[in-house]
C-alpha cells in the first residue's frame, strides 16, 4: 500500500483534444475504484494540451494492460520529477489515493 507516498508506478499521456483526455480519465477512474487498487488518476491541462496520468502502486498485469490501452489514445510522455513530487504530495494531503482533475 502506498501510504508513505512512494510511487512505484506512473504512466502519462498527452492529449491534443480535451474530450479525448476526459474520456480516458473517466474510464480509468472507473477502472481503479476497487479497494485493492492503490492508484490515483489525474487530469490537467497546460500550454494547450491535456494530460492524464496514473500513479501509485504497481497494479496487477491485467489492470496495467487495461490502463495502457486507455492511455494509447494520447501520446505517451514521461513526467518530470517535479510533477511526480507534486502528485506524491497530494497523497500525503489526502491520506489516500485521490482522483483529481486539476
Amino acid at each position: 500500500m502506498a501510504t508513505d507516498a512512494n510511487i512505484t508506478y506512473h504512466r502519462a499521456a498527452r492529449f491534443r483534444e480535451e474530450q479525448e483526455a476526459e474520456i480516458a480519465f473517466s474510464k480509468i477512474r472507473q477502472m481503479i475504484q476497487f479497494p485493492e487498487c492503490e492508484l490515483s488518476v489525474y487530469r490537467f491541462s497546460t500550454c494547450g494540451d491535456s494530460y492524464v496520468t496514473v500513479v501509485g502502486d504497481t497494479p496487477e498485469e491485467e489492470l496495467s494492460e487495461q490502463l495502457e490501452r486507455q492511455l494509447r489514445s494520447g501520446e505517451r510522455v514521461e513526467l518530470s520529477i517535479y510533477t511526480l513530487d507534486f502528485l506524491r504530495s497530494g497523497w500525503l494531503r489526502f491520506g489516500a489515493p485521490p482522483t483529481i482533475e486539476l
